[in-house]
């Protein structure tokens, strides 16, 4: 588990347990890092796209010449 996340749940857990307050979202977020979900995402999405390309391209084109040109 990422630090963040260990952190996060000890601060909920003190606020929980010493204060007697429940948390927002948007305190919890504070401790997630923007970049790390933008990185997920963007992995996420070349992925998919490579996934996508190798299935256009596995498919049998016909051999007239304007889809010969389009498909090589």
């Amino acid at each position: 588990m990422p630090l963040s996340l260990c952190l996060c749940q000890e601060f909920v857990q003190f606020f929980r347990e010493t204060l007697d307050r429940k948390v927002c979202w948007s305190d919890r977020l504070e401790f997630i890092n923007g970049w790390y979900i933008l990185l997920i995402i963007s992995d996420i999405l070349t992925i998919t796209g490579s996934v996508i390309k190798i299935g256009i391209e596995s498919k049998v084109c016909p051999m007239s010449s304007l889809s010969a040109i389009i498909c090589y």
